[in-house]
Protein backbone atom coordinates (compact mmCIF):
# COMPACT_ATOMS: atom_id res chain seq x y z
CA UNK A 1 0.00 0.00 0.00
CA UNK A 2 1.48 3.62 -1.09
CA UNK A 3 1.60 6.01 1.37
CA UNK A 4 -0.14 8.95 -0.45
CA UNK A 5 -3.44 6.34 -0.79
CA UNK A 6 -4.18 7.39 3.03
CA UNK A 7 -4.23 10.63 2.56
CA UNK A 8 -7.43 12.83 2.32
CA UNK A 9 -8.35 14.51 -0.88
CA UNK A 10 -9.03 17.29 1.19
CA UNK A 11 -6.01 17.58 3.04
CA UNK A 12 -3.89 17.40 -1.31
CA UNK A 13 -6.18 20.44 -2.34
CA UNK A 14 -5.87 22.78 0.69
CA UNK A 15 -1.96 23.70 -0.19
CA UNK A 16 -2.65 23.80 -3.79
CA UNK A 17 -5.46 26.21 -2.87
CA UNK A 18 -3.68 28.21 -0.54
CA UNK A 19 -0.31 27.91 -3.41
CA UNK A 20 -3.34 29.24 -6.00
CA UNK A 21 -4.26 32.26 -3.59
CA UNK A 22 -0.86 33.52 -2.87
CA UNK A 23 0.23 33.48 -6.56
CA UNK A 24 -2.96 35.61 -7.40
CA UNK A 25 -2.37 38.07 -4.09
CA UNK A 26 1.43 38.45 -5.45
CA UNK A 27 0.19 39.04 -9.37
CA UNK A 28 -2.64 41.65 -7.94
CA UNK A 29 0.65 43.40 -5.56
CA UNK A 30 2.95 43.42 -9.06
CA UNK A 31 0.58 44.73 -11.64
CA UNK A 32 -1.41 47.36 -9.05
CA UNK A 33 1.69 48.59 -7.21
CA UNK A 34 4.58 48.48 -9.98
CA UNK A 35 3.23 51.43 -12.16
CA UNK A 36 2.43 53.61 -8.90
CA UNK A 37 5.66 52.69 -7.74
CA UNK A 38 7.94 53.89 -11.03
CA UNK A 39 6.32 56.97 -11.25
CA UNK A 40 6.50 57.45 -7.76
CA UNK A 41 10.31 57.01 -7.93
CA UNK A 42 10.87 59.17 -11.26
CA UNK A 43 9.49 62.48 -9.30
CA UNK A 44 12.02 61.85 -6.33
CA UNK A 45 14.52 64.58 -6.30
CA UNK A 46 18.13 63.38 -6.80
CA UNK A 47 16.57 60.30 -8.47
CA UNK A 48 17.85 59.43 -11.52
CA UNK A 49 17.36 56.41 -14.42
CA UNK A 50 19.94 53.78 -14.82
CA UNK A 51 20.79 50.85 -15.93
CA UNK A 52 19.40 47.53 -14.67
CA UNK A 53 23.07 45.64 -15.49
CA UNK A 54 25.12 49.24 -13.79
Amino acid sequence: MRASASIPTAALLSPLAALAALNLFLADVRDGLGPFLGVFLQERPGARPRSASS
